[in-house]
């Protein structure tokens, strides 16, 4: 389920607008380990790790941060990015991966495509 998406909004990648996105999805997970001893009645858990995908969409031009997005997935390095849910509030991974891309061509629309980054390391709202 995600925590948070944008229609409206945009993703920046390395300090740049990336055009033509259509929407963006943002999926937070905390992992809590059980601690639970033997013959305890009730459960026990301990913080554990957090972590963070986005999954964005977009119309396919794949010139400009698109093909510098594609290049990131072929070559397997990283980037920033942040994620805008309007003008002035986003979300910043300091380092994401690429993990996927996805592109779909008809005959009769634009081709479309979708990438599922994830982060590494904190996430901060501003």
């Amino acid at each position: 389920m995600a925590i948070d998406s944008g229609t409206a909004g945009s993703i920046v990648w390395a300090g740049t607008i990336v055009l033509h996105t259509s929407r963006w999805e943002m999926n937070l997970a905390h992992n809590t380990p059980d601690v639970t001893p033997q013959g305890v009645a009730w459960e026990e858990f301990i913080a554990g790790v957090r972590g963070a995908k986005f999954t964005v969409d977009f119309d396919t031009e794949l010139t400009g941060l698109q093909l510098a997005i594609q290049t990131a997935v072929l070559n397997g390095t990283s980037g920033s990015a942040r994620f805008y849910n309007n003008a002035t509030n986003y979300y910043e991974a300091g380092t994401v991966y690429v993990n996927s891309e996805r592109i779909t061509s008809a005959v009769k629309d634009a081709g479309r495509g979708s990438w599922e980054f994830t982060a590494s390391g904190p996430i901060s709202f501003n």
